[in-house]
């Protein structure tokens, strides 16, 4: 049985949860509040035990995202469905009319391209876009399960490819403030003992049958190898709760 915590029943002080960025860079710097600092109680685990054939075929279903409408450039990661859907953090595209970006075919050859975001929640940090016709091999999606080993497949903060080895620790209800600081109801998340930097934001958590089975959100300032990743269950919601139609939707800058 997977263990459920409640983030009020972890009696460590707030600090900032946070994908840091240098204070001499002008581009966002992700922040996430959350009421309680959740520390894993795992490690993280070796490169060495992972595939690395599985991950270099998970490459082939993110994208790195980027946007400029703001006043401070934005950038993340994010990943294909096999429904078509590209699924990003709505921090990362909170504000911009249209995101870049850029995919990576199995040949090697670089596409970049504009996206509509289709769908947008600021409380869950999930956010949709629509690609067009372009054809990407996509993710299934799967349930998380304590202690096992999972893989970030992203994009540093450079939009070159990366990836980090990290070991899914505990289950939570992360409550506290949306990506724009105001008070919501919180979201299901993973805390996770992975090493996590810019451009990360927004990365497919892919386990060992090469399913995701969470979104990438924040880390912990400080250096601490621990982040925080939206679970599949409230992405799920958010993909079954989107507008008929690919309506193109607007959001504010943060």
């Amino acid at each position: 049985m997977k263990d459920w915590l409640s983030a009020a029943a972890v009696l460590i002080v707030l600090t900032v949860a946070t994908l840091i960025v240098p204070e001499s860079d002008k581009s966002e710097d992700h922040s996430q509040d959350l009421d309680l600092l959740i520390l894993p109680e795992t490690s993280v685990p070796s490169s060495e035990e992972f595939d690395v054939d599985l991950i270099s075929t998970a490459r082939s279903s993110t994208v790195s995202i980027r946007g400029s409408n703001c006043p401070r450039f934005q950038f993340g990661s994010g990943f294909s469905l096999t429904n078509g859907l590209i699924i990003t953090n709505a921090h990362v595209v909170a504000g911009i009319d249209s995101p870049l970006v850029k995919i990576v075919d199995p040949d090697g050859t670089t596409i970049e391209t504009e996206a509509r975001v289709i769908g947008f929640d600021a409380v869950t940090d999930l956010a949709a876009l629509d690609i067009g016709v372009h054809e990407m091999r996509g993710f299934e999606i799967a349930q998380a399960t304590n202690g096992e080993n999972v893989a970030l497949i992203g994009y540093d903060r450079d939009g070159e490819p990366d990836w980090r080895p990290g070991q899914i620790s505990q289950h939570i209800r992360a409550t506290g403030l949306d990506i724009y600081r105001n008070s919501g109801p919180g979201r299901d998340a993973l805390v996770l003992s992975m090493d996590v930097d810019p451009g990360h934001s927004g990365s497919p958590l892919v386990n060992s049958l090469g399913q995701v089975v969470g979104v990438v959100f924040s880390s912990v300032k400080g250096g601490s190898s621990t982040a925080y990743a939206v679970q599949v269950n409230e992405l799920n919601s958010f993909i079954d709760d989107l507008p008929s139609g690919a309506i193109t939707v607007s959001s504010q800058c943060r």
